[in-house]
């Protein structure tokens, strides 16, 4: 579960990244979409962080 922590926190991290970038380079109707999309590339990665360092986390 370590590792599978791990890497959903740095999939996160790259998510939250991106889409923030995209949230501010795009237009209108795709900047609202990146935004939404942040907030699940952020739950994305806590939920990593704490597969990676709370023992027993999700099972």
């Amino acid at each position: 579960m370590r590792l599978l922590g791990v890497v959903l926190a740095i999939a996160g991290a790259v998510g939250v990244v991106h889409c923030v970038r995209a949230t501010l380079e795009q237009g209108r109707p795709k900047d609202v979409a990146y935004a939404l999309l942040t907030i699940v590339a952020a739950l994305v990665a806590l939920t990593g962080v704490a597969l990676a360092f709370v023992p027993g986390f999700l099972g």
